[in-house]
């Protein structure tokens, strides 16, 4: 689900389907049409007699393979994050893009990955806090998560260059994982209800807004 990103927002969503391309040598990461505003929340419910595979595939912001289980988001701060709001868990922008890409990902029966600009730090992923915590990579050792990482309530923040560096580690986790233990996460995290009971209002908001005239 998406908002209206602009220019800005479609641009960097191209970027992320092109590095993801790139990464793992494929030309099936693209766009999605509408930056998944067709599957959004006003319109989820709407669109349920589409078969499964197309329900995912105008879900979120890019279009992914099958085998890549993850529902993407991709999002830029307009202007520099409030880092201490990060830090503390507590930034209006991220929550409200966790929200999108929790519902998606619920509705998809995919993992939620999101991805966000910033124009003086980078490119980051987020990802669920179980990725780092619950399971290790079994040819090294280490644990999927670095241990440079930013929590965020039951999330975690990271460099994209991590993700990318272990791109494949991430897909064979997301693809090995049980759709029970992850609908047992979403149903126990205070975190994931908070953020999705925060998506509704912020949409409801919105629509009640008064439109202004031409």
């Amino acid at each position: 689900m998406a908002n209206r990103s602009g220019p800005k927002g479609d641009e960097f969503e191209r970027l992320m389907a092109k590095k993801l391309n790139e990464a793992y040598e494929t030309e099936e990461f693209a766009k999605t049409p509408g930056s998944g505003a067709l599957m959004g929340l006003t319109n989820f419910g709407k669109k349920m007699g589409l078969s499964e595979a197309v329900r995912r595939t105008l879900a979120s912001d890019l279009i992914v393979p099958d085998w890549f289980k993850f529902s993407v988001e991709c999002k830029w701060y307009k202007n520099s994050p409030n880092y201490a709001a990060i830090i503390k868990g507590a930034d209006s922008d991220l929550d409200g893009w966790l929200g999108e890409t929790l519902y998606d990902a619920i509705n998809t029966d995919l993992v939620p990955l999101l991805f966000f600009k910033t124009n003086n730090k980078g490119i980051h992923a987020v990802l669920p806090k179980y990725f780092g915590r619950d399971m290790s990579d079994t040819k090294t050792g280490d644990w999927i998560i670095p241990q440079y990482f930013c929590g965020y309530g039951d999330f975690v923040i990271f460099g994209l260059d991590y993700f990318l560096d272990n791109r494949r580690v991430f897909v064979d986790y997301a693809t090995n994982m049980q759709k029970s233990w992850i609908d047992t996460w979403y149903t126990n995290s205070e975190h994931v209800k908070y953020l999705l009971e925060n998506l509704k209002k912020v949409k409801a908001k919105q629509k009640n807004k008064p439109r202004k005239r031409k």
